[in-house]
């Protein structure tokens, strides 16, 4: 194939002759030959080249704004032009992914950059497009190497120190979940008179130095529980930039959420909804982590499924009166009273986490204020997040709104 500098060439070879002729100068068609001669040249010099290369990263897995060097061998013969073809959101930070170079028989070359991605998702990066170019950059032939690596990005977690959940449920498991029932734990529950076999610990010695009689203190049961967490991810969910919508802060939101929960010893279980309902059933530890941040990485907003097409379809599956948390815009929605007024009239704890859209009008912000006022009227806890604001500072505020 012809580079620019070939066409370039190739015209002036012709406008010279075409003139040399047109004036019967005779210096001037010779001139338009050597060039001639010089593409003839140039072209039986490029062979058709023999190239492979491969593509090795450090990290196949990343967190958002993390960073990943990749590292491409080539070997072949002659004067090379290797492209790297990255994802759009993927950006080079440090070194190129394009390099011209000459590159002798039996030798390889080494191409070390670094790319940092911003956004969550599942990027393919390949293939390695390769330029085999004649002496005088006149001709080249292209060669793609299908070489396919994949990167999976997960949304940034947050450390969240504490979210004031409670459960009706107790599980045998110790946890850090209160439960309105006396037991181990820290925060106060009740007195009682003492019994033979209680621990000297738990007893109020100021109340025996008034009354004259053993009490004992008890003390909210604290255990682990099962964790529902509800994600939105209609279509309207990803309505903004890309970098900056519901949808993006709700994954967010989740990864942080399914990280203290599961540090906490709970079970935590996932289920989306947008077109369909996915679910992911309940489990516990690093791997459930895992499950969750890939399913989240790979997560896009379609569909306007109702949320009381998920409550209809979910709630049996659920562990009776243990905490839901449901993550959405509450945008479009007009099954969301009915369905939150089912939740939380069949005992379970609902708090709802709303990432706020950005740029809303007026009157569509005194909306989603009325929608909260009546949502939290059905005794659910309902937290109107401004992305801008930390989520630990929001899920704060959870104690004051029940």
């Amino acid at each position: 194939m012809w580079t620019k500098k070939g066409i370039v060439s190739l015209c002036i070879g012709f406008s010279l002759l075409f003139s040399g002729l047109v004036v019967k100068s005779y210096q001037v068609v010779v001139f338009s030959v050597f060039i001639f001669s010089f593409l003839t040249v140039g072209s039986f010099s490029l062979r058709k080249p023999e190239i492979n290369a491969n593509r090795v990263l450090t990290n196949e897995k990343l967190f958002e704004d993390g960073e990943t060097e990749i590292k491409l061998r080539i070997s072949g013969k002659g004067f090379l032009e290797v492209r790297d073809v990255l994802p759009k959101f993927v950006k080079v930070k440090h070194g190129t992914n394009r390099v011209e170079f000459f590159l002798e028989k039996d030798k390889t070359y080494v191409l070390n950059y670094t790319v940092e991605c911003p956004l969550r998702g599942v990027y393919s990066a390949g293939p390695i497009t390769v330029r085999n170019i004649d002496p005088f950059s006149l001709f080249y032939y292209e060669k793609n190497i299908d070489t396919i690596s994949e990167i999976v990005v997960f949304p940034k977690i947050e450390n969240i120190k504490e979210v004031a959940v409670r459960s009706r449920t107790p599980r045998v498991t110790p946890g850090v979940i209160p439960v309105h029932s006396p037991g181990m734990g820290l925060e106060f529950y009740s007195m009682r008179d003492y019994v033979s076999g209680d621990p000297f610990k738990d007893i109020n010695w100021k109340v025996y130095s008034r009354m004259r009689k053993l009490m004992v203190i008890q003390r909210i049961m604290e255990t682990s529980s099962d964790i529902t967490l509800i994600l939105d991810t209609r279509e309207v969910s990803g309505v903004g930039s890309v970098l900056s919508n519901p949808l993006v802060y709700s994954a967010r939101a989740v990864a942080s959420l399914s990280s203290f929960f599961l540090r906490g010893r709970n079970n935590v279980r996932l289920v989306i909804y947008g077109d369909d309902i996915k679910m992911l059933a309940p489990g516990y530890g690093e791997r459930q982590l895992y499950k969750i941040l890939n399913i989240l990485a790979g997560t896009a907003g379609s569909g306007d499924m109702p949320l009381q097409g998920v409550v209809n379809t979910v709630l049996r599956h659920l562990t009776p009166k243990s905490p839901i948390i449901l993550v959405s815009s509450l945008e479009n929605d007009d099954s969301i009273k009915d369905a939150v007024k089912e939740i939380t009239s069949r005992g379970f704890s609902l708090i709802i986490l709303s990432p706020s859209t950005p740029e809303l009008s007026t009157l569509l912000k005194l909306e989603r204020e009325n929608l909260i006022s009546i949502l939290r009227g059905y005794n659910a806890c309902v937290l109107d997040w401004e992305p801008d604001v930390p989520l630990s500072q929001t899920l704060e505020m959870i104690s004051l709104r029940r």
